[in-house]
């Protein structure tokens, strides 16, 4: 096929494998417009033959398909690698290590996994310099219904993570992913990261005792991060961001989970967020739309976080909730302010949160400079303070002692912050 002429069909090729062919007859071409086409002898004839082969061998030779586990071992040694059709042995992790700079990861076929109860991941990519991407028609399901029982990372079944990119100066794009068994993924210890177009859908899980902690994009000791025109579907944080440093989150639709968190943070290793900006997003039927949660008795901090252009449709429990008293589950007595919020800014954040639900809810202590654009700005340093606000006038200070009970349901369900 190197040196077929253009009839060659190239319909059912992938597009690497049109634009390599394209290439070879290009050159093909011009090395014979270089020969005087009026001298034909078998000489010329091999020479030309042996440097279309060559050319052909330097385009291919550094390509690997990965179709069975014991080929990931061989990453290391090409720049070109596409994963085909492949079932990953239940308990083993997909992993591509010891990559060169300027590898490319193309993910072509479908790809899933056998079942075990173990913590994963699934995938593991780690270099520096990389591109992972998937092909039209690709699909990466991890069939979690197996796994599902309700109960997530909290009990029952032990589930395996996702993807567990360990990446710098790096992108991952595109990606088709189904069916996560508990969290997807998982960017911690990464740098200068883009990820854009990734659709990751585990609406099957949308039943009683079905998915849970189904997190879209978890982001950890991590900077220099960028998360863009994403579609997540499940049951838990689109985003959350635990800990983590010059993070843009911009462009992504949110649907069935527990919308867009700055945290939980504290009670980690690293308990630092700083300089976020989630913009142009979509948050949809889901429990809350925004969220910053820091951990009770914990210490650390968080900082320079910006919400803006944030549209919520149909949220079922709080549209906006910034608490200083989080344990898994919900708020646990009065905030400690060991973590402190600063420099936190919600702006042009609308949309309706459904009847019984709660448009703001707020729960305190050691916070400044907040700037809500409805508002002017906020200083909670040294009190504990609970707000919430069901409708547009409750807009009142409830002070210590006091608790949000005491609200009666709203009237008008709409909140809009220009």
């Amino acid at each position: 096929m190197c040196v077929a002429d253009g009839g060659v069909k190239t319909d059912r090729l992938s597009p690497a494998m049109v634009d390599k062919l394209t290439f070879l007859r290009g050159v093909g071409k011009q090395f014979w417009d270089l020969t005087d086409a009026r001298i034909v002898n078998r000489n010329i004839t091999m020479l030309r033959l042996g440097t279309l082969l060559l050319l052909c061998g330097s385009v291919f030779a550094n390509e690997l398909t990965i179709n069975k586990i014991e080929d990931a071992a061989k990453a290391g040694q090409f720049t070109n690698i596409k994963i085909g059709n492949i079932q990953v042995p239940a308990g083993q992790t997909l992993h591509l290590k010891g990559l060169k700079a300027g590898t490319k990861i193309d993910f072509v076929g479908k790809v899933t996994f056998g079942f075990k109860q173990w913590e994963g991941p699934l995938i593991k990519i780690e270099g520096k310099g990389i591109t992972v991407t998937g092909s039209p028609g690709h699909v990466i399901d991890c069939d979690g219904k197996r796994w599902w029982d309700g109960k997530g990372g909290n009990g029952g079944t032990t589930k395996p993570k996702f993807f567990a990119a360990r990446l710098t100066d790096s992108s991952i794009s595109n990606l088709n992913v189904k069916n996560l068994p508990v969290h997807g993924f998982s960017i911690n210890s990464c740098q200068k990261l883009a990820i854009t177009g990734v659709n990751i859908d585990v609406s099957s899980g949308d039943y009683a005792n079905g998915a849970h902690n189904t997190d879209g994009f978890d982001v950890g000791s991590s900077s220099d991060i960028q998360i863009k025109n994403c579609n997540v579907k499940n049951q838990d944080d689109c985003l959350a961001i635990n800990s983590g440093k010059n993070i843009l989150f911009q462009g992504n639709t949110c649907s069935g989970g527990h919308g867009i968190s700055i945290g939980s943070v504290g009670a980690r290793k690293d308990n630092v967020v700083q300089g976020v900006i989630i913009k142009d997003n979509v948050v949809m039927k889901s429990t809350n739309g925004i969220r910053v949660k820091t951990v009770l008795n914990a210490v650390g901090s968080v900082s320079d976080v910006t919400f803006e252009n944030i549209k919520l449709v149909d949220i079922s429990k709080v549209g906006i909730t910034v608490q200083g008293n989080y344990l898994n589950g919900g708020p646990k007595g009065e905030p400690t302010g060991g973590v402190p919020i600063r420099d936190l800014t919600i702006k042009n954040v609308y949309g309706n949160v459904l009847p019984k639900g709660t448009n703001i809810l707020v729960w305190v202590k050691n916070a400044s400079n907040w700037k809500f654009a409805f508002r002017t700005l906020w200083e909670v340093k040294d009190k504990i303070w609970r707000r919430t606000i069901k409708q547009d006038s409750d807009a009142q200070w409830r002070g210590p002692g006091q608790c949000f009970a005491d609200h009666p349901q709203p009237r008008a369900t709409r909140f809009t912050f220009p």
